[in-house]
């Protein structure tokens, strides 16, 4: 994938994919971990929704094997979130944004995008909180460049959703 052989790599992963089916199953970490990697290879192939596909399926694995508060769901998040803003789809990305940091620190569930966490609250994982903060302000950045409005308005417009 590094090298951009996109291709080569994406038949690697298919193999490899298929190798783990026959051997563990359908649902298993390591399925999840390379349905997340095709995930990765379609994005950088510019295919998003083709990725948003492999990290909804690595999503669905990894919440039946590990269960729904678990710090490797942020990451996966977090991916789809770029996701959304590449296709430009900013309120969903701030929502997958939000839901990363939400996994992240126990007890935090908020709706509102501009609400983040305290960081004196239990942390899973402190760099993985990192990462989803500053990818939540890079989407919210973009929202903003986006809407070229940067007015109270726009502000409790976003706070809704």
């Amino acid at each position: 994938i590094e090298q951009g052989k996109y291709d080569k790599a994406a038949e690697i992963l298919h193999k490899v994919l298929e190798r783990e089916k026959s051997k563990f199953g359908e649902v298993g970490n390591n399925s999840a971990e390379t349905l997340l990697q095709l995930g990765l290879l379609e994005f950088k192939s510019g295919n998003f929704v083709s990725s948003m596909h492999f990290y909804n399926k690595s999503l669905n694995i990894m919440e039946e094997s590990l269960g729904v508060n678990n710090s490797q769901f942020s990451n996966i998040y977090v991916h789809l979130g770029q996701n959304y803003i590449a296709l430009k789809q900013y309120h969903e990305a701030l929502d997958a944004f939000q839901h990363a940091i939400s996994v992240l620190v126990v007890d935090f569930d908020p709706t509102d995008f501009l609400e983040n966490p305290d960081i004196g609250r239990l942390v899973l994982d402190k760099l993985e909180l990192i990462k989803s903060l500053q990818a939540k302000a890079g989407g919210l950045m973009n929202y903003y460049h986006e809407s070229g409005d940067r007015s109270e308005e726009h502000t409790s417009e976003l706070q809704s959703h």
